[in-house]
């Protein structure tokens, strides 16, 4: 039971459009290997170009955070040009 707590709590924290691309992974699995790492880079690089995702690395650069256990909340209607 605990570690179903657990893996819920860290599946809540994990970005819906990042829970996304880890299931199509998972039903690519019958894929060639070759065009599986394509289509992970490809997910992994829609990600890091995500609005969301460079509002975070802008955040943290401004903020000059040198640890990564220091976190730092992102403003979402600066994400979402609200």
């Amino acid at each position: 039971m605990k570690i179903d707590v657990l893996t819920a709590e860290v599946i809540d924290t994990i970005a819906v459009v990042a829970l996304a691309y880890i299931k199509r992974l998972v039903n690519a699995n019958e894929t060639p290997l070759a065009d599986g790492l394509v289509l992970e880079r490809n997910l992994f690089l829609r990600l890091c170009t995500s609005d969301t995702a460079l509002a975070r690395m802008r955040n943290y650069e401004e903020k000059k955070i040198t640890e990564p256990s220091r976190g730092f909340e992102v403003d979402e209607k600066v994400v979402n040009h609200a």
